[in-house]
């Protein structure tokens, strides 16, 4: 081999080595590229990222304002139905009180004027039968015709009150509740 020969092998392999610096550095070029354009995805997508970011605390502020806002709401209405509550009650304790009231005055009057009637009864002489509430005892026939009296002291315009005891005579060998009765009478 002479040496033009071996001096064109050698260029060959220059060259073949130039093609492939060339071919290393074409890709290489393409890589950065690539990398750069990467880079810049990757800025933009962080730059995205950053403003989602905000956007979703804005809306989660905006959702924990609303949500405190209708629970202060629901307290308010719990706190009227609490207080409508305790009105209703209250309006409902005063009506049975009152029905209660109503009651027994209705049974203190019914029962005064038991103890005016028997207190009546036992004046004139009669036996007096208080053993059903719900049954009106007889009325006593009166033997004599109704007389008038003149006597402004025995007159009442309007008949017994209730709550007052009758003002009648009552017999002497009667027994009267403060006083006992002496042997002597017996």
């Amino acid at each position: 081999m002479s040496g033009t020969d071996v001096l064109k092998l050698e260029l060959e392999d220059c060259l073949v080595g130039i093609e492939s610096l060339n071919t290393f550095f074409s890709e290489g070029q393409r890589n950065i590229s690539k990398h750069v354009a990467y880079n810049n995805i990757e800025k933009d997508l962080t730059k995205r990222k950053d403003g989602l970011n905000t956007k979703l605390n804005a809306y989660k502020l905006e959702a924990k304002k609303v949500r405190d806002a209708a629970l202060g709401e629901a307290k308010k209405m719990t706190e009227k139905e609490r207080s409508e509550a305790l009105a209703l009650q209250k309006v409902n304790y005063e009506n049975d009180v009152r029905e209660q009231v109503a009651d027994a005055r209705k049974e203190l009057e019914q029962e005064q004027g038991k103890v005016l009637d028997e207190g009546l009864v036992k004046s004139s002489g009669v036996f007096f039968d208080d053993s059903s509430e719900d049954e009106v005892p007889d009325t006593p026939k009166v033997r004599e015709g109704t007389k008038v009296i003149g006597d402004e002291v025995m007159m009442e315009a309007d008949g017994a009150c209730l709550g007052e005891l009758a003002d009648v005579q009552v017999p002497e060998d009667s027994l009267n509740v403060n006083e006992e009765k002496s042997s002597s009478v017996v």
